[in-house]
């Protein structure tokens, strides 16, 4: 019985010893295979990459011309619009204060149909909800392309109309262009608008030219929109 134990016992030690082997045998092929798996492909993935560049950088450049040329002028026509909305609602919030601290006797006022407030609710929304997206899309990036922190920052053309030419042969700045002046440039993205553009009849000015070459000359790009 004492000599039966006794051969079972070097039978499972060769055993356990053998599993071991044949475990770092099956480590290091699947190592040595996962480095030849590596090499094969890398060629294909920065080959995929390089492909890949041209296009992410035309995307971005067309985000950008969307964004200076139909966003920013939209954003703009809707603070026109809302900014008369808010101020009145503010004026109305420091009446209301005023009431409240006993400043000012406040007379009731004739009631107003409720769609009116909901309007004015409605287009304060929307242009803060506009706002904040197009400031997250344009925060992605930090190359040069990004939007101002403020939206709703006045948006004014200044221009220095003692050189009506300052921009060379076949230019014009002044609000009342000479006939013929029909093309629209924006010093501050550098891109001209002719009349069949979307973003044209948006693109508020001072800056004419008379045909694309002339702005083309005077160092402006044409916008895509």
């Amino acid at each position: 019985m004492s000599h039966c134990c006794d051969d079972k016992v070097p039978y499972s030690r060769r055993l356990a010893h053998d599993l071991a082997v044949q475990g770092r045998i099956v480590k290091t092929q699947v190592g040595e295979a996962a480095v030849q798996a590596k090499q094969l492909l890398t060629p294909y993935v920065e080959a995929a990459v390089d492909k890949a560049k041209p296009v992410v950088g035309e995307a971005i450049a067309k985000v950008t011309d969307v964004v200076n040329d139909d966003v920013m002028p939209r954003l703009a026509d809707l603070r026109q619009q809302a900014t008369p909305l808010i101020l009145d609602a503010a004026q109305r919030s420091r009446l209301a204060m005023s009431a409240l601290k006993g400043d000012l006797e406040v007379e009731p006022e004739p009631k107003k149909p409720r769609h009116r407030a909901l309007k004015i609710i409605g287009i304060t929304v929307i242009v803060a909800v506009i706002g904040y997206l197009v400031k997250v899309l344009l925060e992605a990036r930090n190359d040069g392309w990004a939007m101002q922190d403020e939206v709703f920052e006045d948006i004014e053309v200044t221009e220095d109309t003692s050189d009506p030419q300052r921009f060379g042969d076949g230019s014009y700045i002044g609000p009342e262009p000479p006939e013929g002046f029909v093309i629209k440039g924006n010093e501050r993205s550098m891109k001209y608008h002719v009349p069949t553009a979307i973003g044209y009849e948006r693109c508020v000015t001072d800056i004419w030219f008379n045909s694309p070459e002339a702005a083309e000359a005077a160092g402006f790009t044409r916008a895509l929109r």
